[in-house]
Formats: C-alpha cells, structure tokens, sequence
C-alpha cells in the first residue's frame, strides 16, 4: 500500500502506473505486469486509515467472548465531536454487538479509539469450521458519517504451550502442511479467485490443515479464501534479505522497504482468522553470517 496522495496533487491528479519486469528477480515463476488487483481508494480528511481497524478476541469461552476493537483515526478539525458507531453482525448477518464512543476533542494525527464487547455463545472459527463476524464501523464527524470501515474477523484461540504443542480453541492439534507457491500452477501467477478456491480444497481433500505462502506475501484473496474455507495459514514475508540470493532480487530494496512491506503485511492480515502464524524470511543467507541473527530480531521486533 503507497500513499499517492503527494504524487497525484504535484502531476495534476494524474497517476502512472509503470512496470519494470527485469529477469533475475525471484528463484522461481514470480509473475509478470499486474498480477495481482490493484485499487485506488479515497477518503474523507477525517477517515479511519487503510487497514486502521484491528480486532482481537481476548476471552474465547463456548459460553462468552470478548471483542477488542482498536480504531484508527484521522480528524481533520480536532475541535470537532467524533463518534464512533461499531456493529458486530454473526455469521447468519444478525447484529449481536453495538458499541459507542464519542470524543470532545482530539489531536489531529495518530490517534486510536478502543471499544470492548462480548458476545453470547459465539460461534467459533476453526479448521473446516469457517464462521466468519463482521464489524462494520462508522465515523461521525459532528453529525455527518466521514468513513465507514467493515472487518471481517473470526472468534477463536490460539495458544502454544512450552514442551506440549499448539491449541486452537482449547483443542491440542498437530500442523499437516504444505508450502504453495502464488502461482497457480499453468495458470500463472494472476489472482483467480476460483483456482484458489480449487487448489485448497484439493489440499483439504488430502488432509491438509494449514498452508505457508511460500516465500512471499499472500494475495488478499487468498487470506479471504482461507478464511472462508477454514484453512491455517502460516504468512511469509520474504525470500531473501539483504545478501543478494539471485542479481535483481529484493536485497535491492530490503533496507529501505523491509519495515514498511513487514508492517503492511501484519496490518493488513492481522485480523483475518486463518493466519495463524508469521514467518520472517525463508532461508534467507543471513544465516550463514554473524550478524544474521541481529537483522531476525529487527524483523522479529516489528
């Protein structure tokens, strides 16, 4: 995700988009031109920023659990009232929450809204089990609505227990993966919802229950997919770091994008019930050198 709005006033509301497919840029088929969907969006000045809402489930009980939902926001006039209206829609698209805030007064960048609630006997997402909520959240400025944001997101558990193993909404589960590359096999590698659907479904039929992305970031319709199909997730980042695995690959770039492609990815896909895990990098040659674990725990900070 990239900010235009600077590009677009200096050039006369005028965007370009160019690509450079130079040879020697990945180890495997890595796409060519626009493979993946591209989308322009526009906002209010005061708006809640592109993937500014975050979701959290704290408490996951069969009887109870609580919703944290952390807002984003931007005010154009800080002198001016903010509400925040969120509803919470169930599976079946029947509201079970409603939560309201409202500030007097506030700063005019950076700031973030916090709202708690519980839901009654939630249905819990799992492996095969995709029940998928919905909050949809209104910002008022005054009395006019200035943004309204929708999240999909899962109730569920994840918890991984020292010298035992990994539990997901209390039950101890063992990982049957496999690692998929974004191409689609003689497809190629542009996005198409239908082959994705097709291709975890035969992971599934195999008895697959979480996927890795190898070795980059994942497409959103494939987190969606996952999600909406009940598939684990394990989110890589990247395939090579700052020592170059191959002439034109992303050690170009890595020391002035790494934070923000790494940041983008976690904000992006935080909420999406299906990730259940994030990976740093894929035998990446910092391994090999002693200041390789220093530039892990860089990317393990973020």
């Amino acid at each position: 995700f990239l900010d235009i709005t600077p590009y677009v006033k200096a050039n006369n509301n005028t965007l370009a988009v160019r690509l450079n497919n130079l040879t020697q840029m990945s180890r495997w088929y890595p796409g060519a031109g626009l493979y993946r969907n591209v989308h322009i969006i526009t906002k209010n000045k005061t708006h809640i920023p592109i993937w500014g809402v975050q979701i959290t489930t704290p408490k996951v009980r069969e009887d109870l659990a609580e919703i944290v939902i952390k807002t984003e926001y931007v005010a154009n006039n800080p002198k001016e009232k903010l509400e925040f209206r969120t509803e919470i829609l169930d599976p079946q698209g029947q509201k079970v929450a409603t939560m309201h805030s409202v500030l007097v007064s506030s700063t005019s960048f950076d700031n973030t809204v916090e709202q708690t609630t519980t839901i009654k006997s939630p249905q819990l997402w799992d492996i095969g089990k995709p029940f998928l909520y919905k909050a949809v959240t209104k910002l008022y400025e005054g009395d006019t609505v200035k943004d309204e944001v929708t999240t999909t997101f899962g109730v569920r558990s994840i918890e991984l227990k020292p010298n035992d193993g990994l539990y997901l909404n209390g039950r101890k589960i063992k990982i049957q993966g496999v690692c998929m590359h974004h191409d689609l096999g003689p497809l190629g590698a542009a996005v198409n919802e239908s082959a994705i659907r097709r291709q975890i479904q035969i992971m599934q039929d195999m008895g697959v229950n979480a996927i890795r992305t190898s070795h980059n970031m994942p497409a959103p319709e494939y987190v969606r997919v996952a999600d909406e199909m009940g598939m684990l997730l394990a989110v890589e980042s990247f395939d090579e770091w700052a020592i170059p695995k191959v002439e034109n690959g992303y050690h170009l770039y890595f020391k002035d994008w790494a934070e923000k492609d790494l940041t983008n990815l976690v904000k992006h896909y935080r909420n999406n019930p299906s990730v259940l895990m994030w990976f740093i990098g894929n035998e990446v040659e910092e391994q090999s050198v002693e200041s390789g674990s220093q530039v892990a725990r860089y990317l393990q900070d973020i």
